[in-house]
């Protein structure tokens, strides 16, 4: 954008403070129920992976019914946040079949594929930031913002090859925290134009998941670790809760809209009957607001006897 508004600075500060506020659970003492929670989602999703299930394709098989869903309610109502959201949700699609296969840290084609998938789960965050942005007003976006992720591309995908995952994955979750804390504020602060309680399960939704990434920097060790089964877990239902928000805000924006028409119909209506019965010239009242009124003075001097 040509210049930061004066709120964007408070933004990212909110972020940072929800991020860390959010963060505080996973901090506490092991034998917390926050902690507890977590670890037994850790055992039953471990369960199913065991199995046939891959916990990864089901996510990215659910993020791409749900960017179905979002490209349906987009030709249906041409609004172009809920375009964003669809893609911000097909790369989170992506993003999911990509870290699907197990890591292999002695492949090179792994390594590159679990550098991409971080890379994606990052330009899908900034699909949700720049969503919140695109509901008031068009955003506009510069040409050197696509230089600056290609230079991340170009880290995300040849870093692991030369340094090992490590290289890619803490900053990866730490990049993709910012920017989804960043949309779920965007998102909260929509609220300060328009009441709408999906944008606010939106909102929410995307900073708990912000938080869940903060949680994998500080408890997992690696790529792979048994922590990051609870953590996904964790997040496919902050990611459910997020697709109703979004569907459930698109509803609330096509009544709101409704009532901003109904609203302009009506004061269209005012005007045209005030124009019928004024004359134009004189600015007072003519014969047909007199045939109008007639009817309505001699009932009530019938009724009540009093003067015309």
């Amino acid at each position: 954008m040509d210049r930061v508004p004066g709120h964007a600075w408070l933004m990212v500060l909110a972020a940072a403070v929800l991020v860390f506020v959010a963060s505080a659970v996973p901090l506490a003492p092991a034998e917390t129920v926050g902690t507890q929670v977590v670890d037994q989602a850790a055992q039953i999703v471990a369960t199913y992976s065991n199995g046939d299930v891959n916990l990864w394709r089901v996510a990215g098989s659910g993020a791409l019914v749900v960017t179905g869903l979002l490209l349906l309610l987009f030709f249906y109502r041409r609004r172009l946040y809920i375009l964003f959201w669809t893609g911000g949700w097909l790369l989170v699609s992506a993003r999911m079949f990509l870290a699907a296969p197990p890591l292999d840290r002695g492949d090179k084609v792994s390594l590159v594929s679990f550098g991409v998938s971080q890379f994606l789960g990052i330009l899908s965050a900034l699909f949700f930031v720049i969503s919140a942005d695109a509901y008031p007003a068009r955003p506009r976006v510069r040409r050197g913002y696509a230089l600056v992720l290609l230079a991340v591309l170009f880290w995300f995908a040849l870093a692991p090859m030369a340094l090992d995952d490590w290289a890619v994955f803490a900053p990866g979750h730490v990049l993709i925290a910012g920017a989804m804390a960043a949309a779920g504020v965007g998102h909260l602060l929509l609220l300060r134009q328009v009441r709408m309680l999906g944008a606010a399960v939106v909102g929410v939704s995307l900073i708990l998941i912000a938080a869940s990434h903060v949680w994998v920097i500080l408890r997992v060790e690696m790529a792979g670790a048994p922590g990051m089964t609870g953590s996904l877990a964790f997040s496919l239902i902050l990611y459910l809760f997020a697709a109703l928000g979004m569907q459930l805000m698109t509803f609330e924006d096509m009544t709101l809209e409704l009532r901003r028409t109904n609203r302009r119909l009506e004061a269209a209506q005012s005007k045209l009957r005030r124009m019928v019965i004024t004359d134009p010239l004189t600015g007072c009242r003519n014969r047909r607001f007199f045939e109008e009124i007639i009817g309505r003075e001699l009932q009530r001097h019938r009724r009540y006897g009093i003067p015309m």
